[in-house]
């Protein structure tokens, strides 16, 4: 091993076995794209994260700008279980007025400071100025004050923890409708409570106190107003719409029923002695959150709200038996609700002299309210100042301290770059200045020294530093690479140092580095040219790889293969699995590529040019290859209401074969999406809000189709082969909810093709399985190769011969040189007894498979990776040296099996069926002595061939196709022969199996053959007749019943034809 590497592989390894030995729980990284990594901090500073990865991922930790980060999660899983989350165990809250929040003790006050000590950050010197309120956490009497956290509350539905959460400022939030938390307590007789709501709309709530003896106080909101439950309903207030918090103080006394509430002013909203409320209870009806659904459409939408505005109006009459829990109950009813403070504590019985909320004021535990400030305190006493007294306390005596308004909205007066949050409610803010895993220093607005704090309890980090002034614009994620391990993605850059493995760069990092070997580990790079990155032609290889090169000759024995990649190399046919050649690109830009066709309709109802096409009803718009492609995306411009529908996998332009069909509405501000399940009707409905021009954004993958509207992914749609028939695609109105076609107009049309990516010819199913089929006198002999045309014609043979210029073809008893400018690809046949191939593995001495941009595909032995260049060995190739430009992915296990190589895999040769010949000579058939099938084709001399009208005639059908050499060496005998009949009474009609009439015109002319030729373009006459195989001939008699079957060739097969045909004159 190389110095350099084995040093660089120690290091690694010391470097991973330290943060194993020494590493803590892992915590969480984000980016501020969304993606994350896990691991721990090694350090930081203002402007740099060095961070450990864990999983182990990379050779070093690393090292990141803090402006393209997010946070850092320290308790990932916190939102999963609630019981981690632990109460402050210091006696005070202190709020600050750039938000942050301290728990400690007060050790000293004065004109300038106050001395707060804590265990998390020791002793800091904060401006008096910067305090804003100080609350007591802990104490004599003091159930619960805080909020302090989500320690001590449960969730109603333990599956919805993730809806409670921490927010800036310490306290907790809610999202999500009717949703609950409780805090299970065993209350005195005499308890009050204070608590302070709010909400981004009208908060909409409910309260309770709940005992052991299941007595209960209810507060809630019903739509404007709070009520008081009981057996009777008392209204204490009403919200207005634009009032967003609530502040309540409520006192109750179980044993007199006395039960007394306040607002946070100090106005008394009611007092009553009411009975308790009962366990079963007349409640106000929930509202409705989803009526059942009636009638569809804008009728069904008022429907809708009325039944709603009956059901939420209905009267309270029904009783219903609850649970109650002993404790607290904080339930949201509306969009959201946060907790801003609390206080339940135990009730003297006595109600306070006065509430108020005048600033500046301190209460005190015995409920009095002194209307002043706190001049002086040390770690023992506080003194307040009111009018000209000053009473000096204990510190026990301080419930709570304003000296001016707390500052909750979240308007701050800085702008930190960092927030630290706990678990236990606590929240800092600053501007970092250095890091380790146990700790975070920060500069603060409040103290003049940087503070440290301890990271024990922490919860979360946020970081919020914007770029430097003078750093270029973050260029799109989607212009980085991608690396992936453990189904977890980096975006970034790959770069390289001359060693086996590669180095990654990620976002916002100062260096790269190393990667570590991973069985699953992906990197996709990005910045190809599909078009200028083509391959004159792919060799698909039994063993999964795929070689671009050139083809230089080919006989039976050997193909020989010209790449710059490697040296020219000769395979064996058996290692062959396909060619296939470039040809002319396809042009995805709009509607410009030949191949879009109208298929339905005519001029007048399908128009595109460029980007745009407009289909009125009755209108279809195709293209045989399109499917082929990775990506396609348009607009649909809606007048009011439009449906489109977008076949996918269609058989070339044919509507009629297995598709994917994707239907898309537009009615108003909404755009709709299903899968087609039988004729205009959708499966599941996917609604979106979308303007009056839709984006609409198709991504085509290997296994399922991922559909996108107004940038907002809708759905995955598995693709499984009942859903394909070819790669076609077809555009066309349809009618949504029996509404009728309404014109479609599409603009912005455009594609994407994949690295590399080369559109295979549209082949007709049915010319494929006759070209596979071998008949009896041809299996000693079969075809071994397949000629696919850039028009999906097929021409079976041997390939006897080829070189870059041309193909040389035996087919049957014809030699044919084909252009090789005219092959789109050749296929290898599978003999009929030959056992299915598996699926490719890359060899076991292969590190790495390389994507290529020119559709290639390398399983190698990696030895360097280097800047321009990777080099490395493969058993069949020797060794392989591939740009750094033209490598798309690289892949630590081989990707899934290429579609076009599992399609060439499925070209398998097999025999016709062995017949059970008749005495006169024919074939059976289940044909026979039943009425042929009627047809009309269109024959080569023009006219039509009407089978119904041709009773009282022998007719005698031969199906033929020019590539096939049996049907040649038959042909003539059966026109002379034929020639002896009267015409009115014997019709001879040779019948072309899917070939252009100009290809057969000129076949006939070259040999002067005089024929009757019906065109069956789409085979469906031949398949009407069972033809499995050609030449096949079928005989039908003057009563339009078929007398006589036979396929294939025989020296004497004219003259038994003719016989036959004399039998039925008679």
């Amino acid at each position: 091993m190389p110095r350099r590497v084995l040093a660089s592989t120690l290091n690694s390894l010391l470097f991973l076995g330290g943060c194993i030995a020494t590493s803590s729980p892992a915590s969480v990284l984000e980016w501020k794209n969304g993606e994350t990594v896990g691991g721990g901090i090694v350090s930081g500073n203002a402007e740099q994260l060095v961070w450990r990865v864990d999983p182990p991922r990379f050779g070093e930790p690393l090292e990141l700008r803090l402006d393209v980060l997010r946070s850092i999660d320290l308790k990932p899983d916190a939102n999963k279980d609630w019981s981690k989350d632990e109460s402050t165990k210091e006696p005070l809250s202190i709020r600050l007025d750039d938000g942050s929040r301290l728990f400690g003790s007060i050790s000293g006050i004065d004109a300038k400071n106050v001395t707060v000590k804590s265990s998390r950050f020791g002793t800091v010197q904060v401006a008096r100025s910067a305090v804003t309120s100080m609350q007591r956490m802990s104490g004599e009497g003091l159930l619960m004050a805080g909020p302090g956290g989500r320690g001590g509350w449960k969730p109603e539905n333990e599956t919805k923890t993730q809806l409670w959460r921490h927010v800036p400022g310490g306290y907790i939030s809610q999202i999500g409708w009717n949703h609950a938390a409780r805090v299970e307590l065993k209350l005195p007789e005499r308890v009050e409570l204070r608590v302070r709501l709010r909400s981004q709309e009208r908060p909409d709530f409910k309260l309770q106190l709940a005992s052991e003896d299941k007595q209960r106080c209810v507060i809630e909101t019903w739509d404007n107003e709070i009520v008081l439950q009981g057996r009777e309903f008392n209204v204490l207030t009403t919200l207005a719409d634009d009032q967003r918090h609530v502040t309540l103080g409520i006192f109750w006394d179980r044993k007199t029923g006395l039960c007394s509430l306040f607002d946070g002013s100090g106005k008394k909203l009611a007092q009553t002695k009411m009975p308790p409320v009962e366990s079963a209870e007349a409640e106000k009806p929930e509202k409705v959150e989803n009526p059942p659904p009636q009638v569809g459409g804008l009728i069904g939408a008022i429907a809708g709200l009325v039944q709603m505005k009956m059901a939420n109006a209905r009267p309270a009459v029904a009783k219903k038996e609850i649970n109650i829990v002993p404790g607290l109950t904080l339930r949201n009813k509306g969009q959201d609700l946060t907790l801003d403070e609390l206080l339940l504590r135990e009730w003297n019985g006595k109600l306070p002299e006065e509430i108020s909320d005048v600033l500046p004021r301190v209460e005190l535990m015995d409920g009095r309210v002194l209307k002043g400030s706190i001049v002086k305190a040390n770690d023992k006493t506080f003194t307040v100042k009111a009018a000209k007294n000053e009473t000096t306390l204990p510190w026990s005596q301080l419930a709570s301290a304003h000296p001016v308004k707390d500052n909750i909205g979240g308007t701050w007066f800085t702008s930190p770059r960092l927030a630290l949050s706990y678990t236990d409610g606590m929240w800092v803010r600053g501007d970092l200045v250095s890091m380790t895993d146990g700790r975070v220093e920060m500069r603060t607005s409040y103290a003049a020294k940087p503070v440290t704090f301890q990271l024990k309890g922490a919860m979360r980090i946020e970081l919020r530093v914007p770029p430097a002034e003078d750093a270029p614009k973050m260029p799109p994620l989607d212009q980085f690479g991608k690396l992936t391990v453990g189904g977890k993605t980096l975006h970034g850059t790959m770069q390289a140092d001359g060693g086996p493995m590669p180095r990654w760069k990620p976002i916002g990092s100062t260096k790269s580095v190393s990667v570590l070997p991973a069985k699953d580990l992906e990197i996709n790079r990005t910045g190809f040219n599909a078009a200028t990155s083509r391959a004159e032609a792919l060799f698909y290889l039994k063993n999964g790889d795929i070689l671009p090169g050139k083809l230089r000759s080919m006989d039976a024995q050997r193909l020989d293969i010209e790449s710059p990649l490697f040296a020219d190399v000769s395979f064996k046919p058996d290692e062959i699995q396909a060619v296939h050649f470039s040809g002319e690109p396809l042009n995805a830009f709009g509607f410009k590529d030949k191949g879009w066709r109208i298929i339905r309709g005519t001029k007048e109802a399908v128009s595109f040019a460029d980007q745009h096409a407009e289909l009125e009803p009755g209108g279809s718009l195709a293209h045989p290859t399109f499917s082929q492609v990775s990506e396609m995306s348009f607009r649909i411009e809606s007048n009011g209401f439009s449906a489109l529908r977008v076949r996918l996998f269609t058989n070339g332009s044919d509507p009629a074969g297995k598709s994917l069909n994707l239907l898309f509405g537009h009615m108003g501000n909404e755009a709709i999406f299903g899968v087609e399940t039988r004729a205009d009707q959708m499966d599941n409905q996917n609604r979106v809000a979308a303007p009056r021009s839709v984006p609409v954004r198709i991504a085509i993958k290997e296994r399922f189709v991922e559909v996108s509207i107004n940038g907002v992914p809708v759905r995955q749609v598995a693709v499984t082969p009942q859903m394909k028939s070819g790669g076609g695609l077809i555009l066309e109105p349809f009618s949504l909810w029996g509404n009728g076609e309404r014109t479609v107009k599409i603009t912005h049309f455009e594609a994407k093709s994949g690295p590399g990516q080369i559109a295979l010819p549209n082949v007709d199913p049915k010319t494929r399985e006759h070209a596979l089929l071998i008949p009896r006198f041809r299996r000693e002999t079969p075809p071994s190769h397949v000629l696919v045309a850039g028009n999906g014609d097929l021409l079976r043979g041997v390939i006897e011969a080829a070189t870059s210029k041309h193909f040389a073809v035996r087919s049957g008893i014809e030699n044919v040189q084909v252009p090789a400018d005219r092959v789109s690809a050749v296929i290898w046949l599978e003999k009929p007894d030959a056992k299915p191939t598996p699926p490719a593995a890359s060899p076991a001495t292969s590190t790495h498979t390389l994507l290529l941009s020119n559709g290639g595909r390398l399983a190698l032995n990696v030895s360097r990776f280097e800047l321009d260049a990777v080099t490395g060995n493969a058993p069949r190739l020797g060794e392989v040296k591939v740009p750094m430009n033209q490598i798309v992915t690289v892949r630590t296990t081989p990707p899934e099996e290429s579609a076009l190589l599992r399609s060439f895999r499925e070209w398998k040769l097999a025999y016709t069926p062995e017949p059970v010949l008749p005495e006169a000579g024919g074939e059976s058939s289940p044909l026979l002595t039943k009425e042929a099938p009627t047809f009309t084709l269109p024959l080569l001399a023009g006219g039509d061939f009407d089978l119904a009208k041709e009773k009282g005639k022998v007719i005698v059908l031969d199906f033929w196709a020019t590539w096939c050499g049996p049907c040649v060496k038959s042909l003539p005998d059966m026109i002379a022969k034929m020639t002896e009949f009267d015409p009115a009474k014997v019709r001879f009609i040779a019948v072309n199996q899917a070939e252009p009439s100009d290809q057969v015109k000129t076949f006939l002319e070259t040999r002067g053959w005089k024929m009757e030729v019906a065109l069956d373009g789409f085979q469906r006459v031949g398949q009407q007749f069972k033809v499995e195989g050609i030449p096949h001939t079928v005989i039908i008699d003057a009563e339009g019943k078929v007398a006589f079957v036979k396929t294939g060739y025989s020296p004497d097969g004219a003259d038994k034809l003719a016989e036959q045909v004399r039998k039925l004159l008679k």
